[in-house]
């Protein structure tokens, strides 16, 4: 099976089902099952990387940490005080494959806009029962490659705003769309660039 190498706390957020999207600034032609490999780096080192200055109140980093760690919370579906956020995210399985999944298309990012509209009769830049939906501009790379490359095919998708928050999400980058996710048993391995060969273990 192929496997990717994903960050936590994205990779459990994938494996719970909070993140539909893995957002890459490369392609891949490879459609099927998918191994969801949590990388090695623990999660206080990556808020770091993504945060330098979170640690220091009334910075963009600061603001923007919480923001998103108030949005990870959400997705592993509890309510938590400081203390028992940083325990759990702390806690989160690394240096194993967490999950298996489909990956069925990978999105070429146009853009990604705010502002009022309605999509499919979905509202855009506006709050609904699952939250703020953004104004995004896909190309489905499934259908170039069905149609051929002379003609681009471009989608206007209602994404939810933390689905952004969560990844990535500038013009030129691509979204990896998943489905069918499946959490497993940790199964220690060490991770790899790109996308990787590994076999699942015959008791799994």
């Amino acid at each position: 099976m192929k496997a990717i190498t994903i960050w936590q706390p994205w990779a459990s957020l994938i494996a719970c089902g909070a993140k539909q999207y893995e957002t890459r600034s490369w392609a891949t032609s490879y459609r099927g099952p998918i191994a969801i490999h949590a990388a090695a780096v623990k999660v206080p080192q990556v808020l770091k990387k993504l945060f330098p200055t979170g640690e220091w109140r009334y910075t963009s980093d600061y603001t923007a940490k919480w923001r998103f760690l108030d949005i990870v919370a959400k997705g592993l579906g509890g309510v938590y005080t400081t203390e028992e956020l940083m325990d759990t995210l702390n806690g989160l399985q690394t240096g194993s494959v967490i999950a298996t999944a489909e990956l069925v298309d990978v999105w070429h990012i146009k853009s990604v806009q705010r502002f009022p509209g309605r999509i499919n009769g979905i509202p855009t830049g506006a709050e609904s029962q699952e939250g703020t939906r953004l104004l995004t501009v896909l190309e489905s790379m499934n259908r170039r490659k069905q149609q051929g490359d002379g003609v681009a095919y471009f989608y206007h998708l209602g994404v939810l705003e933390n689905e952004i928050i969560l990844g990535d999400w500038t013009p030129g980058r691509y979204a990896w769309e998943l489905a069918n996710v499946k959490p497993i048993t940790p199964v220690p391995v060490k991770g790899k660039q790109g996308l990787w060969q590994w076999e699942a273990p015959t008791d799994n």
